[in-house]
C-alpha cells in the first residue's frame, strides 16, 4: 500500500468516525431505535450497504457479545475501509454516548424528580417505540419472504418468549432450519417440478 493508498484509508475512517459520531449523537433507547438513522444514512443517503445487507449484518450483530449498535457499525465499517475503518466506527458511535452518560449520572439526582424532567423522558420513549415499530414493518417486509420465513418467525417468538433457550441458539438454530429447507426440501420440490 503506498502513500496515497494510505492517506485515502485514514481520511475515510476518519469520515466513517464522524458519520457515526452523528448517529451517535441521535441515539435513544435500545439498539433497534438506531435502525432507521442507519438505515437513512448508510443505505438511502450513502448507498454503502443494501437493504439485505443490513438485515445480514443485524442478524450477525444480535449474535455477537458487545453493543448491538457499535456491532452494526463496525460491521458496516469494516466492510467500507477494513480495520481502521471498523474501529472509526465503533469509537465515533459510543464517544458521544459516553459523555452524555457521564454528564447525565453527574446530574441525574438532582434533577431526576423535576416534573418537566419525567415528562420529557416519557415522551421519549414514546418516540422511541414509534421509530422501532417502523423499523420492525421494514425488517418484516425483506424477511419475511415465504411461508417458510413466516414459520421461522413465528417459532422463533415462540421459542424466546416462552422458553429459557439463549437467543444465540434461537437464531442459530433457525438459521440452520433455513439454510436445510433452502438446501434440501426446497432444491427438491424444484428439481421434481422440472
Amino acid at each position: 500500500m503506498n502513500k496515497m493508498e494510505k492517506k485515502n484509508q485514514f481520511k475515510e475512517s476518519l469520515n466513517m468516525f464522524w458519520i457515526c459520531t452523528c448517529i451517535g449523537a441521535q441515539m435513544f433507547g435500545s439498539g433497534m431505535a438506531v435502525v432507521p438513522i442507519l438505515k437513512k444514512e448508510f443505505i438511502e443517503k450513502r448507498n454503502w450497504i443494501t437493504d439485505e445487507e443490513l438485515l445480514d449484518i443485524m442478524s450477525i450483530a444480535k449474535c455477537t457479545p458487545g453493543a448491538y449498535t457499535v456491532n452494526i457499525v463496525t460491521f458496516i465499517g469494516n466492510k467500507r475501509n477494513g480495520i481502521l475503518g471498523g474501529t472509526g466506527a465503533a469509537i465515533g458511535v459510543t464517544i458521544v454516548p459516553i459523555i452524555a452518560i457521564i454528564l447525565f449520572t453527574c446530574i441525574y439526582k438532582s434533577i431526576s424528580e423535576m416534573e418537566i424532567i419525567k415528562n420529557a423522558l416519557v415522551g421519549i420513549t414514546v418516540c422511541v417505540c414509534s421509530l422501532i415499530i417502523n423499523s420492525l414493518i421494514d425488517l418484516w417486509k425483506k424477511a419475511i419472504i415465504g411461508l417458510f420465513t413466516l414459520l421461522i418467525f413465528v417459532i422463533s417468538l415462540l421459542l424466546y418468549v416462552f422458553t429459557d433457550i439463549s437467543i444465540i441458539m434461537i437464531i442459530l438454530i433457525m438459521g440452520f432450519s433455513n439454510f436445510i429447507f433452502e438446501r434440501y426440501i426446497l432444491t427438491k420440490v424444484k428439481k421434481q417440478q422440472l
